[in-house]
């Protein structure tokens, strides 16, 4: 889809599902066709079309949910109702659900909160929920549900970080930033004078980037970057410092061990809240706001909280998978 997050994470449950021994997969997809990735078959089932998903799903023998925060109607009602029919098909044809690396989002919508109850509630449904707040709802809905963790670090097991630069800012957008002025010398005081502007969602952080970096760059070096999903990981990796307003910019710079700033969002706070001592989040791009986020982060031994925050989540990531394959051996 054209989404750094979302090809990370269907990069991950399809090496997590060959691991497991999954031989065949139906994957919604927006157009008809098939292939094969890492040993799997893979049919394409067109998104759009509920005759087509309800016979998908009626000959297969279980229904994944490969991560994201799919549950939610602070930005799209359509798209909760869209994935509450999906899950609520599955578990009406009497199909396991199991809901891999989700996170549960802002529900507004009464209604909508009693679809979700009604989900997790459900027997036929398990989930290993990426972050605390997420888990600690849906266990008071059945005590099936377990603690997981964000399934890109799938995707990114093993994978070497390129050299560092320490003169480098890594940045993930999704509005523009366009008061370099104030930056100049907080950011040359700190040895920071190359910024690169990583596209994670072309669709809608394009324009961001490129006005971004046509204002920074008349004071700095900068870069607008925009590539596939391995390309910006590699080149994401060299930056010493990562500021980002999408989540998978936080969680790759967390893996390879970059010290991050993070926009103030549910997502974000619900995520990393499992961090000891981290609260550098910031609500706007103002020079107040990213200076307390900076902050914020040097209160804390970043290396060492965020080695234990990795070890936790490795572990978790294994104990899913171990899982899993218990249940995939059961079919």
């Amino acid at each position: 889809m054209n989404n750094y997050g979302d090809e990370m994470l269907f990069r991950s449950i399809i090496k997590l599902l060959k691991e497991v021994g999954i031989q065949e997969l139906n994957l919604l997809y927006p157009k008809t066709g098939s292939r094969k990735i890492g040993g799997i078959m893979i049919r394409h089932i067109p998104r759009n079309s509920p005759i087509t998903i309800f016979r998908a799903i009626k000959e297969s023998d279980i229904i994944i949910g490969g991560g994201g925060n799919i549950f939610q109607d602070e930005t799209s009602t359509r798209s909760f109702l869209y994935y509450k029919w999906l899950v609520s098909t599955a578990l009406f044809l009497k199909k396991p659900v199991y809901l891999l690396g989700h996170g549960i989002g802002r529900i507004h919508s009464k209604k909508n909160y009693a679809h979700l109850r009604k989900i997790l509630s459900n027997d036929l449904c398990t989930g290993y929920f990426r972050d605390t707040i997420s888990y600690r709802y849906a266990r008071t809905c059945s005590e099936r549900h377990r603690r997981g963790t964000d399934l890109g670090y799938y995707f990114l097991q093993n994978r070497l970080p390129s050299k560092r630069i320490p003169s480098r800012i890594g940045v993930f957008l999704k509005r523009p930033w366009l008061n370099p002025e104030d930056f100049i010398q907080p950011f040359k005081e700190e040895g920071l004078n190359e910024v690169h502007f990583f596209v994670a969602f072309p669709e809608q952080d394009l324009n961001a980037a490129e006005q971004s970096e046509q204002q920074f760059g008349k004071h700095f070096e900068t870069a607008v970057k925009v590539g596939e999903v391995n390309e910006i990981t590699d080149q994401a990796s060299s930056c010493s410092l990562i500021i980002s307003e999408r989540l998978h910019g936080s969680i790759i710079a967390s893996h390879f061990g970059i010290p991050f700033l993070s926009s103030d969002t549910f997502k974000m706070r619900s995520y990393f809240s499992d961090m000891e001592g981290y609260h550098a989040f910031f609500k706007d791009k103002s020079i107040s706001e990213i200076a307390y986020a900076f902050s914020k982060l040097k209160e804390i031994d970043f290396e060492q909280n965020n080695a234990q925050f990795m070890n936790r989540n490795q572990a978790r990531l294994k104990a899913m998978k171990k899982w899993l394959k218990v249940q995939i051996s059961g079919i």
